[in-house]
């Protein structure tokens, strides 16, 4: 029996440090890794049916927060007549449930979740290189959709960063760095400007939680070339180009009302999104009904008519469940966010080793998602989802209850 759960154990490690570069550099590849998780995990599970593990507070509310939010859309449905769930995030937190209690009751050696991200930030790197010189894309996307792999980049370099920062090995250190490197160069590639707001989030994220008691001279010399860093990428010409052809329809917008691809169409359909959401605070639209509505509100001269043939949804997630399920469903979407960052803000200070760089990761991802979600519907896209369902299990699974201790041969972070 003990053979078979350090079988199964070591097997969904390799597994967890393997999905990262899977899942950028082969079309489906997250999913199948995540298919042979998921038999070794009912496995594990049904060998080990009579270890009982009480859950943590924390982890019962999650679970709690993931069950509202899946019972307020059937409600939703139920009452708007919608028959689709239009969420994928949901689905992958309920689909993933086996491999959250096989982490709880195993524990899983966490440096193979920290080296996976460091695969994962290389292999960002690689599949941009090939599609941009080898392939000749003017934008890379690997096989995601273009904003959604420059999100996933721009996350796992800045989860890379905070292992640089915490990992003791300088070894190992250096070798976060050049992941940091390398995925923000593959988001640079793929030309998406929303994800890069991470970037000034990840940096606050820095200053505030001081991952190694700095002074206050290092973290104005930190702050100084993060300034540096960002006005040196301003110059890269892909950038300056993006940004300035933002400004132009920034100004367009406001100044001339002229709806341009693409930041003019997103503001109109946020315009849009808002005064449905203002006609609709409770119930929201449904699932089903936004080119119904985009057409009514268009009819009524509240739309320019260009929406109707360019958008297919909101482009903002706290926008789409509001305008979909009502305020009620903005509150939901919150709670996946809101809850597990402040579990993990709370106790990241005290842990120690690598349980805090997991936490660690676990705020940049959060943090990363809530950003981009301002510019894109983070949980309507399955990478993202499935990335962000994947790793807060992960952290709630291992950090929550203290499970895997003594699993760890080589701790890579001081305690």
């Amino acid at each position: 029996m003990n053979l078979d759960n350090s079988f199964l154990d070591r097997a969904l490690g390799v597994l967890i440090l393997i999905f990262p570069p899977m899942f950028i550099l082969v079309p489906n590849g997250g999913d199948v890794v995540l298919l042979v998780m998921l038999v070794i995990s009912l496995i594990y599970l049904v060998i080990n049916r009579s270890n009982i593990i009480s859950y943590s507070y924390e982890q019962k509310f999650f679970l709690v927060v993931i069950g509202g939010y899946l019972g307020l859309q059937l409600l939703n449905n139920f009452f708007t007549g919608s028959k689709a769930l239009e969420t994928d995030g949901i689905a992958l937190f309920i689909v993933l449930l086996p491999l959250f209690h096989h982490v709880r009751k195993s524990g899983v050696n966490r440096n193979y979740i920290i080296y996976g991200i460091l695969a994962g930030a290389f292999a960002c790197f690689l599949i941009a290189i090939y599609q941009k010189y080898m392939l000749g894309m003017p934008r890379v996307k690997g096989f995601f959709k273009i904003i959604a792999f420059g999100g996933i980049s721009i996350t796992m370099a800045l989860m890379c960063f905070w292992a640089a920062i915490l990992v003791k090995s300088r070894k190992i250190s250096l070798l976060m760095f050049c992941g940091f490197g390398l995925a923000c160069f593959a988001s640079l590639l793929s030309g998406s400007r929303g994800p890069w707001l991470s970037v000034f989030s990840g940096l606050v994220l820095l200053i505030l939680f001081n991952p190694k008691a700095w002074t206050v001279r290092k973290r104005v010399i930190i702050t100084l070339s993060a300034i540096v860093l960002i006005s040196s990428t301003y110059a890269l010409p892909i950038v300056q180009k993006r940004v300035e052809l933002a400004t132009s329809q920034l100004d367009a917008y406001f100044s001339q009302g002229l709806v341009s691809p693409s930041v003019g169409l997103r503001l109109e359909v946020w315009r849009a999104a808002l005064v449905s959401v203002e006609e609709n605070p409770w119930l929201g639209i449904g699932a089903e009904n936004f080119n119904d509505k985009i057409t009514d509100l268009i009819n009524r001269g509240k739309a320019d008519p260009i929406l109707m043939s360019r958008l297919g949804h909101v482009h903002n997630e706290y926008l789409f469940a509001a305008l979909h399920r009502g305020i009620p469903g903005l509150v939901s979407l919150l709670l996946i966010f809101l809850v597990p960052l402040y579990a993990f803000i709370r106790y990241y200070h005290e842990v120690g080793g690598s349980d805090q760089l997991l936490l660690g990761y676990g705020i940049v991802m959060i943090v990363s998602g809530m950003t981009m979600s301002l510019t894109d519907v983070y949980f309507q896209h399955h990478r993202e989802s499935l990335f962000f369902a994947f790793y807060t299990y992960l952290i709630y699974g291992l950090v929550f209850s203290g499970s895997g201790k003594g699993k760890i041969e080589k701790d890579l972070v001081e305690n």
